[in-house]
Parts: structure tokens; sequence; C-alpha cells
């Protein structure tokens, strides 16, 4: 994929259509997981950019203070 992922979806899609035609199912299976693959790196690439429509919350790199913070702020907000 080195680094364009919206690239390698174009050319998984164009593999997919050629091997839905020669009646390939492991290489079209193949080529459906490379596909997802890329789609999902593109998605959250998109997202480091416009964190608010992420879908994956990222708490592992906080320090502990920053997740207890957090929690407490969730808390008293309900």
């Amino acid at each position: 994929m080195t680094g364009l992922p919206t690239l390698a979806m174009d050319s998984y899609q164009s593999a997919i259509e050629f091997l839905k035609q020669s009646n390939d199912l492991l290489w079209l299976a193949a080529a459906y997981e490379g596909w997802a693959c890329a789609a999902i790196i593109a998605k959250y690439d998109l997202a480091d950019e416009y964190p608010s429509i992420s879908g994956i919350q990222r708490i592992s790199s906080a320090t502990s203070e920053q997740v207890l913070s957090a929690r407490k702020t969730s808390q008293c907000g309900t």
C-alpha cells in the first residue's frame, strides 16, 4: 500500500472486477481483504485530520491522571 491507501483501493477494485469475471474465488477473497484493509487505513488516516469523526477513542497514551480526570468529568456530566 506504500502510504497511498486510496490508490491501493482503486487497484484492489480493478482486481476485484477482473477476478469476478475469471471466477477465481480465492484471489477474489484476497482482493476483498486488501480493499477492506486499505479502506480502514484511509478512514483512520482522515480521522487524524478530523478528530471529531474518529471512531476510536485513544486514551492509551494518556497519563493516569488524565484518564482519571476524564472519568470524573464524564461521570459529573451525566
